[in-house]
């Protein structure tokens, strides 16, 4: 979260809860206390949520003030009534739904973000891999039970492809959106058994495929992930001259 929002959540916190809030005559002080803590840490934990949201401060500070409006009726006294006592509960209950809207987006966008990690990552070790068979060495790659196994280099373009295929499938990595459907037990595959390796992008979240082009000497990485509006794709160019 960005210093000066916590800054403001701490200063907000303080002063309205730990304060100006006074003392409650007719209810037992620890129990007043104990109300007054679980109002905060249940507001702590929306707001860590609800600010990344266009306007959720403004939103947030309004509630804030709502509340103190409610808690704070007097220097020496106070006194929840049922009705009082509905409101705050109301007001908790739109902090709980902003929040829960708030957690289903950051999920949406952590699911994204790690798809695209996840590409970024593959492709780094593909392309590493690529360098190191033009060089001649040998270069280590997966079988389909995860084992390391080393093929010798130089190789062409399609031997060298097939073996990043086996790269994905037996590396361990995973979907970041879970598997959508059953024939996709693995991360580049269009059917689990036997493995159908993807020559291209494949039209379904998180997946990953390596699309072929021997006559320019590339091979292009291809993974796919959510927006809040349709699918899109991410690409990137590994050059095997």
């Amino acid at each position: 979260m960005v210093p000066w929002k916590i800054s403001l959540l701490a200063k907000i916190s303080t002063r309205f809860f730990l304060d100006l809030v006074p003392p409650c005559t007719e209810i037992p002080e620890l129990l007043f206390k104990t109300i007054k803590l679980s109002l905060l840490s249940i507001i702590w934990s929306s707001f860590d949520l609800i600010i990344s949201l266009d306007g959720s401060n403004l939103i947030f500070f309004w509630i804030i003030v709502s509340l103190k409006s409610i808690l704070k009726k007097s220097t020496t006294s106070l006194v929840l009534t049922l009705i009082e006592l509905l409101i705050v509960v109301a007001i908790v209950g739109v902090i709980t739904a902003i929040g829960v809207t708030a957690y289903n987006q950051y999920i949406f966008l952590a699911k994204a973000s790690a798809t695209k990690t996840q590409h970024a990552t593959i492709t780094r070790a593909i392309s590493a891999k690529a360098s190191q068979c033009k060089l001649g060495h040998q270069v280590e790659s997966y079988n389909s039970a995860g084992q390391v196994y080393k093929f010798n280099c130089p190789t062409d373009i399609n031997t060298f492809k097939r073996h990043m295929d086996y790269f994905i499938y037996g590396g361990g990595f995973t979907n970041p959106y879970g598997n959508s459907n059953g024939s996709r037990c693995r991360l580049n595959v269009y059917n689990c058994s036997p493995p159908g390796y993807a020559n291209s992008c494949i039209g379904d979240r998180g997946m990953m495929g390596l699309r072929l082009d021997a006559g320019a000497g590339i091979i292009e990485s291809c993974s796919a992930y959510l927006t809040s509006s349709s699918l899109e794709y991410i690409k990137t160019t590994i050059s095997y001259e």
